[in-house]
């Protein structure tokens, strides 16, 4: 069983209960998000952080008078 969240596909590692992040479509997972979670929700709150770091980078500061 495989589930989408932002963009990204949750789904099982063959083994075990663990979880792994993929990209939907082509490409590959960035490094942050790469390896085994112990559950969806895991899964999904690497998922979110991994966005709001992301989004924090790309900000530009605006400059006021």
């Amino acid at each position: 069983m495989s589930e989408e969240y932002e963009g990204y596909k949750i789904e099982a590692d063959g083994t075990y209960s663990m979880k792994v992040i993929k990209a939907i479509g082509k490409g590959s997972v960035h490094l942050d998000l790469r390896g085994l979670y112990s559950s969806v929700g895991e899964a999904r709150l690497a998922i979110d952080s991994f966005i709001n770091r992301k989004g924090k980078g790309n900000a530009k500061a605006t400059k006021s008078s």
